[in-house]
C-alpha cells in the first residue's frame, strides 16, 4: 500500500536517470527539479549527486573552497528540492545527511552573508515530512473508498 512512498532503495546500480543527472550543473539541475514531470527517482539522484562522495574523484560535491555563488545555488537547490511535492523519504534521509555533511560549510556561509540556511533547511525537512504524511493519508483514504 504505502510501498511506493516509503520505499528504500536497494541497489547501487547505474541507470540512465543517475547518468543524465552527473553531468548536470547546478543551474542544469535546478531547472531539471522545478520541470512538472519530474518523479522521485529523479530527486533522490539530485541529492543523492550533492551529498553523498563522487566515487570516482573521492571529492563531495560542494568544497569550502568553491564560489559563494556555488554554494548557494546548492542551499537553494536543497530547499527547492524539500519543498518539491514528489519528495520521498530517501530524498528527506539525503536532506538530513546533506545537513550533517555540509553543517561547517553552511555555518561558514551563514556567518558571512548573514543568512539563516541551516534553519531553512531543517524547516524545509518538516515541510517535507507534512507533504508525505499528507500523501500517506491521501493513499489510505484512497485505498479505503476502493473497498
Amino acid at each position: 500500500m504505502f510501498g511506493k512512498i516509503l520505499s528504500k532503495k536497494k541497489k547501487e546500480e547505474a541507470n540512465p536517470v543517475r547518468e543524465k543527472v552527473s553531468k548536470m550543473t547546478i543551474t542544469e539541475m535546478k531547472s531539471y527539479v522545478r520541470a512538472p514531470d519530474v518523479e522521485e527517482e529523479d530527486i533522490y539522484e539530485v541529492m543523492r549527486k550533492l551529498t553523498l562522495e563522487d566515487k570516482s574523484t573521492k571529492q563531495l560535491y560542494i568544497k569550502s573552497d568553491d564560489m559563494d555563488s556555488k554554494k548557494k545555488k546548492a542551499f537553494d537547490l536543497v530547499l527547492q528540492i524539500s519543498g518539491n511535492a514528489k519528495v520521498s523519504v530517501d530524498s528527506i534521509e539525503l536532506t538530513q545527511k546533506f545537513l550533517e555533511v555540509y553543517a561547517d560549510i553552511l555555518k561558514d556561509y551563514d556567518t558571512k552573508h548573514k543568512d539563516i540556511y541551516i534553519s531553512r533547511i531543517t524547516d524545509s525537512i518538516d515541510v517535507s515530512l507534512g507533504i508525505l504524511e499528507t500523501l500517506t493519508q491521501l493513499k489510505s483514504k484512497m485505498d479505503l473508498l476502493k473497498q
